[in-house]
């Protein structure tokens, strides 16, 4: 529990430390714009499977408000683009009253250039959550009502060689907390994850015109109570441009991984290591037109599971709509299908074996600069492979979102 009591003061610090590094970073602080946005967003829900329980007979429906008030401090000059971003969310439910909570979330993030050809990003988070489907849109994978405390960091920097020639090199890590002593723990796990990357750009218009070719390298580790995951990946793609609206991404490549297992066992402890091989890759395909936008694409990849012990092959399919009607009027559709597998005693000590479904559709007014209304829906289905359960939930919403920025 201790490590636990400081991760918000920690990472609250962070965000100082960022904030004041942003303006200490200005060449002048007089030509600095400073910027402060309070905003407010009520939001009124209807979800028929609260719990997301797979059998239909406990299925529990009920109404929820949330209202976010949030501060966002934002700073501006030619070499520097630095921001402080703070949300409270209350969530209150109309019968099940034990689901009350407050939740947050806090994030800062600095861009600096520190010359023509280089420059640099820091940026630290915190947030602590409890909704079970908070991770649908992420992951496709349903929590408990366990409240999570999440900490991110993340450093990255990017430098041109040539005017052909690029890199990027990006650092993060994240950890979960899950409060141990909650009336409706679902057996999750605290965790932790670490990920580097290095990304060589290289445009390849002299053979293959209105094409970027990227080589990219990838590190990641993933550390639970008792397993440690290390990933080895190499990528190698890139981006086409088809036209002035149409743009094509793809990259294929290979992973390597090493799991390490502990088992506590009467008078006795005993370690196992596996390892695993495997495809990775991706394809989107994108559209931005003057009124409308649209994207499909295609991910395979492998990601820790947040909450659960181990990693899984993750596999989606996904597909953004974006069209706007007028000026004022906007309307978006989005659609994923997601697969999570994992072999026994390889990426994770059980059998994972689940695929998700989810659509949801948006429309937004926008009555002002700084007021707009939103209606949604979304539909979600979770089938677990392994036990043969299928869940389903349907929410419905309806919010109004201010913010207004000073000075104007």
């Amino acid at each position: 529990m201790q490590q636990r009591s400081h991760t918000m003061p920690r990472a609250l610090a962070a965000l100082g430390a960022l904030l004041l590094l942003g303006w200490t970073c200005a060449a002048d602080l007089q030509a600095a714009r400073l910027q402060l946005t309070p905003g407010l967003t009520l939001e009124e829900r209807y979800n028929d499977n609260i719990y997301f329980d797979y059998d239909s007979d406990d299925e529990v429906d009920d109404s929820i408000t949330l209202a976010t008030p949030e501060l966002k401090l934002s700073s501006l000059t030619e070499r520097l683009d630095a921001s402080v971003l703070s949300r409270v969310t209350a969530v209150r439910y109309r019968d099940e009253h034990d689901l009350n909570a407050t939740d947050q979330s806090h994030s800062g993030r600095i861009r600096y250039r520190l010359s023509e050809r280089w420059q640099g990003a820091l940026e630290a988070g915190y947030s602590r959550d409890s909704q079970p489907d908070r991770d649908i849109d992420v992951s496709g994978l349903v929590l408990g009502t366990n409240k999570r405390a999440h900490t991110h960091y993340g450093a990255s920097t990017d430098y041109t060689f040539t005017e052909k020639l690029s890199s990027s090199v990006s650092y993060s890590y994240d950890e979960d907390d899950f409060k141990e002593d909650d009336r409706y723990d679902s057996d999750t796990t605290d965790s932790s994850a670490q990920n580097a990357s290095m990304i060589v750009s290289h445009d390849m218009g002299d053979l293959i015109a209105n094409t970027v070719g990227q080589l990219s390298l990838g590190y990641a580790r993933y550390d639970y109570p008792d397993e440690r995951i290390v990933n080895y990946s190499a990528m190698a793609g890139g981006q086409y441009t088809l036209s002035e609206v149409f743009s094509l991404t793809a990259s294929v490549g290979r992973y390597y991984s090493r799991s390490r297992f502990e088992y506590d066992l009467p008078f006795l402890s005993l370690d196992e290591t596996s390892r695993s091989r495997g495809n990775l890759g991706q394809m989107v395909l994108a559209y931005h037109g003057e009124r409308a936008t649209a994207d499909l694409g295609l991910y395979h990849d492998i990601r820790g599971m947040s909450g659960r012990v181990g990693a899984a092959k993750r596999s989606s399919l996904r597909l953004n709509l974006g069209y706007g009607l007028s000026a004022e009027l906007w309307g978006g559709l989005t659609a994923e299908y997601y697969t999570n597998k994992a072999n026994a005693g390889q990426l994770s000590p059980d059998e994972v074996d689940e695929t998700t479904m989810s659509v949801q559709s948006r429309l937004r007014y926008k009555i002002t600069e700084d007021l707009s209304v939103e209606a949604g829906y979304r539909f979600v289905q979770t089938t677990d492979r392994e036990d043969d359960e299928t869940g389903r939930q349907s929410v419905y919403s309806l919010r109004g979102v201010w913010r207004y920025p000073m000075p104007r």
